[in-house]
């Protein structure tokens, strides 16, 4: 009873929010206007309504969201098996496999041409962006999307080039450019927001060339660094980098060749920054627990 209790304010706050949200808010307006919006059955049938319009156009309810994440357990998991059995970092493992074995397969190849047929519409989260300080047309960004890897456009977001197609894991979620030295950015994967349709990271990526291409920091490769959700720089050494995840905030000081943990909240750190004068000093949000400070 008292789960029950707790769920249904829940979900009234989370119905709340969506007919109080953009287009939804005006549309739901214009509708209430018909009727008598002080009455529930008059705010009742301005969001039946709606609903009817909105089917009418095409739209759909969303039907459990929560089902993909169990269908990508399943088909990753053996049927002897509780869980997925796949090594940590398989996939890099896999790809330097493939690279060493590239000149026999180029050999057995035969071309496959492709041609895009879309849909070109659906940009996902886009959690990450930088500007490149050193262009005076401010048009050259790096974007950073969950499920799409790291992207590069030099003609503010007409094009893009995709720089990433050595990540293995293209849930990129932050990224971090050192003031001191603006070919080092750092990059670090996994959705730790506890949002249903969030994907798994593995680990932190270094660029050296201003993220044309991309190295996995090993000592990341391992469980602390599946959810990375914030990077900070130090703007005077570029080898001075934290790291705030899932399980806590972690600090290198030799460019993520390795780490040391500084701080357990004992929830998730969800964002970590710096004062702008004062590196020394810093603040970081932790998911249920408030903010910790350095």
């Amino acid at each position: 009873m008292r789960r029950h209790l707790l769920i249904l304010p829940l979900l009234s706050a989370a119905a709340g929010f969506f007919f109080a949200s953009g287009d939804n808010l005006i549309e739901y307006r214009s509708h209430a206007r018909k009727v008598n919006p002080a009455s529930v059955e008059g705010i009742r049938q301005a969001r039946q309504q709606m609903r009817i319009e909105r089917r009418a156009r095409g739209w759909s309810k969303s039907d459990s969201p929560g089902e993909y994440v169990r269908y990508h357990a399943l088909v990753t998991t053996p049927d002897d098996a509780p869980a997925p059995q796949y090594a940590s970092n398989h996939k890099v493992t896999e790809l330097e496999r493939a690279r060493q074995h590239r000149g026999i397969l180029l050999k057995r190849a035969t071309a496959l041409p492709w041609i895009e047929r879309g849909p070109g519409n659906l940009s996902g989260r886009t959690r990450a962006i930088v500007v490149d300080p050193d262009d005076p047309t401010h048009n050259t960004w790096i974007a950073a999307g969950v499920s799409g890897g790291v992207w590069k456009t030099t003609n503010a977001g007409q094009s893009w080039i995709e720089s990433s197609t050595a990540l293995t894991n293209l849930a990129t979620t932050c990224l971090a450019m050192a003031a001191s030295n603006h070919d080092v950015l750092y990059a670090g994967t996994g959705e730790g927001f506890f949002n249903a349709d969030a994907v798994r990271g593995n680990g932190i990526w270094r660029s050296s060339d201003r993220g044309s291409s991309w190295t996995q920091l090993s000592s990341t490769v391992n469980s602390d660094f599946w959810y990375v959700n914030r990077l900070v720089v130090d703007p005077q050494n570029a080898n001075v980098v934290l790291a705030a995840t899932n399980t806590g905030i972690f600090r290198s000081v030799n460019g993520g060749a390795s780490w040391t943990k500084t701080a357990s909240p004992g929830s998730r750190v969800q964002q970590i920054i710096s004062n702008p004068s004062n590196f020394s000093s810093q603040f970081a949000a932790v998911n249920g627990g408030g903010v910790i400070r350095s």
